[in-house]
């Protein structure tokens, strides 16, 4: 049916558009960020060309990483991790690297030994890491981590982290719906986590079910959640596992409620034409 198809068309190009503009905008704070080397003090401090020890570099890295915040409002939080020092310095605060990563900032997926080891090799300038929860300021928070190269390949003492805030990404959501009851969702494509929309249909975990085959495998078409159907859309933005996607999710009932409002319509001007000519004859 040609109206079916046309909202399928809309539902695939609308979640299209809102997975553009989101990683347009996560791209501007990369390319912002990897700019700060313009800034002598946030590059001191990340090439160890500064005392990060000092109470007042880190007030200054403090506010500069807030300032960069209050800018972009997709960022959840900035850190700068000393490994050698065993420090972290963030918008708010200077921690431990223990006491930041099992406490202040906790990843659900990323432990801090595997911040302590963590390394991105010189030639790549930023790794974006999986989609992840933490809990920060007694919050639960969605977040797609960014790392920035340390600018010091040969020990890795200190790099960037640059959180991207999945809830505040979502919540720009609606305006790009297709239908009224349409929902946006992003998918972590090595472990399954689901992450949606306020009010959206809580997932969680998919890993292990045919909804998972079939948005990895990229097919559009109908899927079937707790007894519903509902018109699938995908976009991924990596062909691999290291990396996330966006879907959609229209009821059906939007699709042919598009199509039975089409058809009143026009049996309504039918009709209204009908009765004119009647009434010229």
């Amino acid at each position: 049916n040609m109206n079916n198809k046309n909202t399928e068309q809309n539902c695939k190009s609308s979640l299209m558009l809102y997975s553009k503009n989101c990683q347009s905008e996560i791209l501007d704070i990369i390319h912002y960020c990897s700019n700060l080397e313009q800034n002598s003090e946030f590059m001191d401090a990340l090439k160890n060309k500064s005392d990060i020890s000092s109470i007042s570099v880190q007030e200054n890295l403090n506010r500069i990483m807030s300032q960069t915040r209050d800018t972009y409002p997709l960022i959840n939080n900035m850190s700068i991790i000393s490994k050698k020092l065993g420090l972290v310095i963030s918008c708010d605060s200077t921690y431990t690297i223990d006491n930041y990563f099992q406490s202040a900032y906790k990843y659900d997926n990323y432990n801090v030994g595997f911040w302590r080891n963590f390394i991105l090799y010189s030639q790549i300038p930023y790794r974006k890491l999986l989609p992840s929860t933490v809990m920060y300021s007694g919050e639960e928070c969605r977040i797609i981590p960014v790392v920035f190269h340390s600018f010091d390949s040969e020990t890795f003492d200190n790099y960037l982290i640059i959180n991207i805030s999945i809830d505040t990404m979502l919540q720009d959501a609606p305006a790009y719906h297709p239908t009224s009851n349409s929902h946006y969702y992003l998918l972590n494509n090595y472990t399954g986590q689901v992450y949606g929309e306020q009010n959206a249909y809580t997932f969680g975990n998919i890993s292990d079910s045919d909804i998972y085959n079939k948005i990895m495998s990229g097919n559009n078409g109908t899927i079937s959640v707790d007894r519903k159907k509902y018109f699938l859309a995908t976009h991924s933005v990596s062909s691999s596992l290291n990396g996330y996607t966006y879907f959609c999710l229209v009821p059906y009932k939007d699709i042919y409620g598009v199509q039975l409002h089409s058809i009143i319509i026009y049996c309504t001007i039918f009709l209204a034409l009908t009765i004119i000519i009647m009434f010229l004859i």
